[in-house]
């Protein structure tokens, strides 16, 4: 922390306004105002939007809102229009819903309208000393303490007894996105003169302490939703000048200062593993950090930063962030809000990445937005890995040929979390090929059904049934300068039972070698989606049964069986680009499923797309254990062919291979499943897998590895590591391309490289 504040000398500073800026930043804004045509241009959006909210007579509804999640339709997970106070229609097939839950979420929107008015009022008010923008605010929170008393407590289950259970909103946490604007906006206009004394006893008295009181009864701990009881806890704690509330929400045991401190990993992702999540969290935290930094207590170290960096080692190359868990992205064009404050107050040149895409119109931008942005901005061309959360993110090539693929083996992620360990997002051409599901509205049966089922990821499934929540392990992870080499495994997603995934991603290509081992009899299932017309080289035929009973396995539509003999292929077409997917056949009988799953065509809550996701499942049934090797290839016009073949290794029960043939290059990918010594033509190693590359100058990759022997030469590592060794004219060059210190022995001599450097070792 830059600086340190009591919470006595936080209420102190409160006497003057600090939510959303102090008295002294003011000049500064109308300033900007004056010289920017962006900020007078959000200057002028709030006023017409002040125009609006004078012009209507304030109408506070009667009841509380409801939760958003029950907002979509049953049958098709489609978002609801409302055509009536009781009458609810779903735009795809016209089903009609009335009564509760349904009545009362819109609701929830007329509530929050009220609240950010109030907001935007003060601001007006601040900037401008508009008397009627602040009576108008006046009114509505004098309207609100007077109606706030006899709204009645119940959640978003109708239940009164709960620690959800609220008034205005469906539970504390909706309480809480209410009532830090309100917050926010009496700040603004308190010392205004616009309210008797006896007004803001009652504002204080009757809305902004039961309010928080209320949302105080629910502690949910480190989670998002705990940060949005924070900032409204706070923010109505400094308002009411009450110590007990400010430490709770500053240095309590799930404050402000906890959240930073555990929600936040070391690498910077939100412990919940979803960038919906992660951003959902940063809002309610930034109102809080600022309000706090007006007050003296200043929390943007570096660990908070970190929290800003990682969305970017994440990012597609279209600017969106993968989906996992329950999530619906965002793309971070739509993170404007929260950058505006992390640029002004970090100044990386990075951070204003979604400011140049954003008219800057917002209250964020015309309260904290500096006034010239960078004229370049750093390009996120390299591949990342987020190790606390479990993520791996991996780039390739440049310009139109981009192509990024990102791998989940981390945390579950706890409530918010999917039992998708091993499964991946594909980018390439341009858009999003294989894609993860995301969420959709939690309230409607599909969202469990399916998009927090298995086999809706691009995983691996033991018996049909789901993963357990667990987590995954990073083995090996090499990044070269043309390719990335991943490796990761579970023992905990199904009882008994082992998963390993071996991920080599060159340019446009992503070659697969997935390993499945259990104690007893089991079906495995290789599960993958992609959008596009599927098109297969199997004679599959119309299944006139589900593809399973439960687990997701009984949405799939339009479900096709066949049965191919040795490798077979499946390919996926958009409007210019496709996916062809080559899988190596086996000695063990492959039963290839086809069908229809559900996709996401939204954010934020998402829905179900109007067209569904081809998918293919390849089926076997076995004692204990089979291996699924596969090619993908993204492609434009029409796909290349593929030689690919199994890797003769010796011995056999210790590694499993494919080597690919395409053109002048051949190349070659072993991965080890037991300890010791394994060959592979004129190769030697010992570690978890090795990647050979032949086309002019030869190479060799030792992932993780201790040992390994190639054209008579040795080469010996202290501890495991990654190298690369190429044949020269002049020697061999051996590079560390692990994230670590490798020392090497070869030939009695000796060096210690770290990650990318090299070592010339001459011809004897």
């Amino acid at each position: 922390m830059a600086s340190q504040a009591s919470v006595v000398e936080l209420i102190g500073a409160a006497s003057g306004p600090c939510l959303m800026v102090c008295e002294k930043d003011l000049s500064g804004i109308r300033k900007k105002i004056e010289a920017h045509a962006w900020a007078s241009q959000g200057f002028e959006a709030l006023t017409r939007q002040v125009r609006e909210w004078m012009e209507k007579p304030v109408a506070i509804p009667e009841r509380g809102g409801q939760w958003p999640h029950w907002y979509a339709c049953e049958d098709c997970g489609v978002r609801l229009e409302t055509v009536s106070p009781t009458a609810h229609r779903c735009p795809s097939c016209g089903r009609v819903y009335s009564g509760e839950p349904w009545d009362s979420v819109p609701l929830t929107a007329v509530h929050q309208g009220l609240s950010q008015a109030v907001l935007g009022l003060g601001v007006y008010y601040a900037l401008s000393r508009d008397g009627d923008a602040a009576r108008r605010a006046a009114e509505i929170l004098f309207g609100y303490a007077e109606r706030y008393p006899l709204y009645p407590v119940r959640d978003h289950n109708l239940k009164t007894d709960t620690p959800w259970a609220t008034k205005v909103s469906w539970g504390t946490l909706g309480e809480s996105v209410w009532l830090i604007p309100m917050c926010g906006g009496y700040d603004l206009i308190r010392d205004a003169g616009v309210l008797s004394p006896a007004e803001h006893r009652a504002i204080r008295e009757q809305l902004l302490r039961p309010a928080a009181r209320l949302i105080l009864k629910h502690n949910i701990g480190i989670h998002n939703i705990q940060c949005w009881h924070n900032a409204a806890i706070g923010s109505a704690g400094l308002m009411l000048r009450d110590r007990d509330l400010v430490s709770f929400a500053v240095e309590g045991d799930v404050g402000v200062c906890a959240q930073l401190r555990q929600g936040v990993l070391a690498d910077g992702f939100w412990h919940e593993g979803s960038w919906g999540y992660h951003f959902y969290g940063m809002r309610p935290l930034l109102a809080w950090t600022e309000a706090l930094r007006n007050c003296g207590l200043d929390l943007y170290d570096a660990h908070y930063r970190r929290m800003f960096e990682a969305p970017f080692k994440a990012m597609l190359p279209d600017g969106s962030l993968p989906p996992f868990h329950d999530s619906g992205g965002p793309h971070l064009s739509e993170t404007a809000a929260q950058y505006e404050i992390a640029f002004a107050r970090y100044g990386e040149p990075m951070f204003a990445y979604p400011l140049v895409r954003d008219a800057r119109e917002g209250l964020n931008a015309l309260l904290y937005g500096v006034e010239s942005l960078p004229e370049s901005i750093p390009e996120v061309d390299h591949s990342a890995h987020l190790n606390r959360a479990g993520f791996v993110y991996l780039r390739q090539d440049k310009g139109e040929d981009r192509c990024y693929l990102a791998l989940d083996y981390g945390p579950h992620g706890g409530g918010h979390g999917h039992p998708d360990k091993l499964s991946f997002v594909l980018f390439g051409a341009g858009q999003v090929l294989a894609p993860d599901p995301g969420s959709v509205a939690y309230g409607i049966p599909i969202h469990k059904k399916w998009y927090k089922q298995t086999v809706s990821h691009n995983t691996l499934v033991v018996d049909g049934k789901s993963q357990a929540a667990c987590t995954g392990e990073l083995e090996a992870l090499v990044n070269g300068s043309d390719f990335d080499l991943v490796r990761v495994a579970t023992d905990e997603a199904y009882e008994g039972v082992h998963l390993s995934r071996t991920v080599l991603f060159m340019h446009n290509l992503v070659v697969l070698i997935d390993r499945m081992t259990g104690d007893r009899h089991h079906t495995f299932d290789w599960v993958y989606h992609n959008r596009g017309r599927l098109r297969t080289d199997i004679s599959c035929a119309r299944s006139p049964q589900l593809a399973g009973e439960a687990d997701g396995y009984e949405v799939i539509e339009d479900v096709r069986m066949g049965m191919p003999e040795g490798s077979w292929h499946a390919t996926w077409r958009t409007e210019n680009a496709g996916v062809r997917l080559t899988m190596l056949g086996s000695r063990q009988p492959t039963e290839v499923m086809t069908g229809q799953g559900l996709d996401n065509a939204g954010r934020g809550l998402g829905t179900p797309g109007e067209a569904k996701t081809p998918l293919v499942i390849a089926r076997r049934r076995v004692r204990r254990r089979t291996t699924f090797s596969a090619v993908l290839r993204v492609f434009g016009k029409r796909p290349a062919p593929d030689g690919m073949e199994a890797a003769v290794v010796e011995p056999a029960n210790r590694g499993r291979g494919v080597v690919l043939k395409h053109g002048e290059v051949r190349m070659a990918l072993v991965a080890t499943y037991m300890p010791g010594a394994v060959t592979w033509e004129d190769v030697t190693f010992e570690g978890k897998a090795l990647f050979v590359y032949a086309r002019r100058a030869p190479r060799v990759v030792l992932a993780e590895g201790v040992r390994l022997t190639w054209g008579g030469r040795t080469w010996t590592l202290e501890n495991p590591g990654s190298i690369q060794v190429e044949r020269l004219e002049r020697g061999m060059r051996v590079t560390n391309v692990g994230h670590g210190v490798a020392r090497i022995e070869i030939e009695g001599r000796e060096v210690s490289l770290n990650p990318g450097r090299r070592w010339v070792v001459p011809e004897p």
